[in-house]
């Protein structure tokens, strides 16, 4: 195991800030060479914990380096836009590279807004990766499997594996959609990838 997170900020020798992307870039650099260093021999899985946070912190640093801005918190369109190429740059090279690549993301509850002095009752549009709409659906594109972690009324926790009361959850392909089922109902013990792992290795290997 081996973390490359920055839960904060970090300066360089001379009091720089270094932006939090620089040691993800590095790792995935280091992934992609022919020849990757012995000290990634072994390694199978690359886990983004969460890409909500990512890129979060990528808005941040951008506006950060952005002379032109009145503050950090004051996030124009063409941050956006640098921020929305970067994160497909990043699901792109991520694909790419020879390990498994697991993302983890807040979900994000789009409702509608009824019209000022209506009665009506906000509808919910879609459940999806908490990001912004143009990389929520670059991430769900580029990746095989987007599920939909929940807890039932029962307390039960499951994975919602494809498409359902607007939740935007698939399983792209179709046998394992097939034995995997609609949902998944996880071990009562906490649900950690480990045993997320063996319990669907379980259910493919009992369905082939």
């Amino acid at each position: 195991f081996r973390s490359v997170s920055q839960s904060r900020y970090q300066c360089d020798e001379n009091g720089k800030r270094v932006p939090v992307i620089e040691g993800l870039d590095k790792v995935m650099k280091e992934l992609l060479a022919p020849k990757p260093k012995p000290e990634w021999a072994g390694f199978n899985t690359i886990v983004i914990d969460s890409v909500s946070d990512l890129q979060a912190k990528s808005l941040q640093d951008i506006v950060a380096e952005d002379d032109r801005a009145k503050d950090v918190d004051s996030i124009g369109q063409n941050h956006y836009g640098k921020d929305t190429n970067r994160m497909k740059r990043i699901f792109s090279d991520l694909r790419s590279c020879r390990l498994n690549v697991i993302f983890t993301a807040l979900p994000s509850f789009k409702v509608s807004k009824p019209p000022k002095g209506s009665n009506e009752e906000p509808q919910l549009l879609s459940v999806q990766p908490m990001l912004t709409d143009k990389v929520s659906l670059s991430l769900v594109g580029y990746v095989d499997f987007s599920w939909y972690f929940y807890q039932d009324s029962s307390g039960k926790i499951k994975i919602l594996t494809r498409p359902k009361n607007k939740i935007k959850a698939k399983t792209r392909n179709d046998k394992i959609a097939e034995i995997l089922g609609e949902t998944i109902e996880l071990p009562k013990n906490e649900p950690n990838l480990a045993n997320i792992y063996s319990k669907i290795s379980h259910l493919l290997k009992a369905g082939e």
